[in-house]
């Protein structure tokens, strides 16, 4: 059985982020996700975009809801963006994302570099990887 999966084409501006929102919320209501994990997710992407795509630059975002799961999917982004290790940022976005979704690699999509997101459903967030 194949999932179904929602794309969402957008500009990365500021413009573009009521409509980020909205789809995140609708979507992640399907899970019965609460509400803290609802806004973890939308923090997550939120960042992910400030972070990870250049403003202005063309996105897609691809939604796919499963029984205990919601996964976004973000392309194209900066393959560095999940940059990990001694010399990472006290506040870099691998570190954010840890503390968010259980889930958060880089992954190839579309033949593009892309940001793999999941929250799941009564999971304890801790280390995304």
């Amino acid at each position: 059985m194949s999932d179904d999966v929602l794309r969402l084409s957008v500009t990365n501006d500021r413009r573009s982020l009521p409509a980020v929102r909205l789809i995140v919320g609708g979507l992640a209501t399907l899970t019965d996700l609460s509400l803290e994990q609802l806004e973890e997710l939308q923090l997550a992407v939120e960042t992910s975009l400030s972070r990870a795509v250049p403003s202005g630059a063309p996105v897609e975002l691809s939604f796919v809801v499963r029984d205990r799961s919601v996964e976004v999917t973000i392309a194209p982004v900066s393959e560095a963006a999940l940059a990990t290790g001694p010399d990472a940022e006290p506040l870099s976005l691998s570190r954010i994302l840890g503390r968010l979704v259980q889930v958060a690699e880089i992954v190839p999509h579309d033949g593009v570099p892309s940001l793999r997101l999941e929250r799941r459903l009564n999971e304890p967030v801790g280390t995304a990887g």
